[in-house]
């Protein structure tokens, strides 16, 4: 069986076709005002823009489940790059190709199908949140629409930008299932990044829980333990403990502030 996407290349301009003017469809009989206007057929051009041969730019002829092949392709998106995006349905994974390359890149795990956030079932199409840089993705064997950022988001060194908030963290036991004093530098993590990493809806089991991160402010720096999620707040943000807070932004009066922090 087949598996490729194939890209159609421009026929040279020696070789196009002139358009064939479309014929008016004859005016409209019409027993209200003569003033109305008249019916007439669009005009369609019928101008061929398109080569029989195509280049593949994904895939080869093998049905496999390797980095160079697809199985049953589906959806895909092309980022500003270039970049193809797949819904590998078969494979139970998304996978990127850059231009040029000859194998693609896993972007979920693909190790095998199922329920948890990070993992697919016969997903069959795919787009790229510019915004938050994520996919969202069909996930058609697991009836659901599912968001993964695009990139894991969790390695030592990687970047963000947001805001920074201020809780009170003696209020119950975190998403994490832990319980705190207001005296330690702690955060929660926005939704949009801490849930794509909880595995069958229990938050005590994400994997991000007890994670450290660095937070630089206005003010100045300071290193915090991710305990918890904020559902308010968006990609990028932290809501810090009050000392934490302190440290980075100031005066809890300022409400918030200006942050960018990485992964420890």
């Amino acid at each position: 069986m087949i598996e490729q996407c194939i890209q159609i290349e421009d026929v040279p301009k020696s070789l196009q076709v002139e358009p064939i003017p479309a014929v008016p469809k004859p005016k409209a009989e019409s027993s209200k005002s003569s003033s109305e206007s008249k019916l007439v057929m669009p005009y369609i051009s019928v101008n061929p823009r398109w080569a029989r041969n195509g280049v593949t730019v994904a895939g080869n002829y093998a049905w496999g489940d390797t980095t160079n092949q697809l199985r049953l392709p589906e959806g895909l998106f092309v980022s500003d790059d270039q970049t193809i995006v797949i819904a590998d349905f078969g494979n139970h994974r998304i996978i990127e190709w850059k231009t040029g390359d000859k194998r693609g890149q896993i972007i979920t795990d693909g190790s095998s199908k199922g329920n948890p956030s990070d993992q697919l079932k016969w997903p069959t199409d795919v787009l790229v949140d510019k915004k938050t840089d994520s996919l969202i993705i069909c996930d058609q064997g697991n009836r659901r629409v599912v968001r993964l950022p695009r990139q894991s988001g969790t390695s030592q060194g990687d970047t963000f930008k947001g805001e920074a908030t201020h809780y009170s963290v003696s209020v119950g036991f975190t998403a994490c299932g832990t319980m705190h004093s207001d005296s330690e530098y702690i955060a929660a993590l926005n939704s949009a990044q801490f849930d794509p990493h909880t595995p069958n809806g229990n938050p005590n089991r994400n994997s991000l829980c007890n994670k450290l991160a660095n937070v630089v402010g206005p003010k100045g720096s300071v290193t915090v333990k991710i305990v918890d999620k904020c559902p308010g707040c968006r990609y990028g943000d932290l809501d810090l403990s009050e000392p934490a807070f302190k440290v980075v932004i100031g005066d809890l009066g300022i409400g918030r502030g200006q942050i960018t922090w990485k992964w420890l």
